[in-house]
């Protein structure tokens, strides 16, 4: 079992030092969607802001950038790890909506007069930080983080809230398989978070 934790990362360090920038690509998850009902409150989902600073080691294309969820480097080389399809706005905006069905909302097309829901992504990135101890013990981790701030406005005001999720994998192997599994975890927390916060909201 060492031996493999052991090779693992081993190959990490090989993937990170040669070949220039690769890409492996992952696929968002949003959460199952509950039924709603048609007398449910209704909601519009507004603007969806890329706030992220992009990772310089990466060096990506302005293009990429909005695809792009993270991912390992160090000296040109490295891996980009990138989303399969549509961009990261895109994807936050699958996200919220299935989170605000889960809430218990309707989902609305610009009704006027109705709560509006704006999300300002601030981080959503997979990472393959080294530390020594738990390389030493074949733990090494990937690491997954979405955060956003979510501005929900009505016409009695409005109230500003941070949402984050987090997720990790204990990794054998760096294939997009082990990025998925955290960032899986982490759409997962940040949905139910969201979920709390709007039904909070509610109230």
């Amino acid at each position: 079992m060492k031996a493999v934790g052991g090779f693992g990362v081993l190959m990490a360090c090989v993937l990170l030092s040669g070949c220039g920038i690769r890409e492996q690509t992952v696929r968002i998850h949003p959460p199952a969607t509950s039924i709603v009902s048609p007398d449910a409150p209704g909601i519009v989902i507004g603007a969806i802001t890329d706030a992220r600073t992009p990772d310089p080691t990466l060096n990506l294309s302005v293009a990429a950038q909005t695809r792009n969820v993270g991912g390992s480097a160090h000296s040109g080389n490295g891996i980009a790890v990138n989303l399969e399809s549509g961009t990261v706005t895109d994807t936050m905006r699958q996200i919220v909506a299935s989170s605000l069905q889960n809430a218990g909302y309707r989902l609305l097309q610009g009704a006027q007069g109705a709560p509006r829901v704006d999300v300002r992504i601030t981080q959503f990135e997979v990472k393959m930080p080294f530390q020594f101890w738990r390389a030493a013990f074949y733990n090494a981790r990937m690491l997954a983080d979405i955060t956003a701030d979510v501005t929900i406005t009505t016409p009695t005001g409005t109230r500003t809230f941070t949402v984050s999720g987090h997720g990790y994998n204990v990794y054998q192997r760096v294939v997009a398989q082990n990025w998925q599994i955290a960032l899986d975890k982490a759409v997962a927390d940040f949905s139910n978070n969201l979920r709390a916060q709007a039904i909070e909201a509610r109230q």
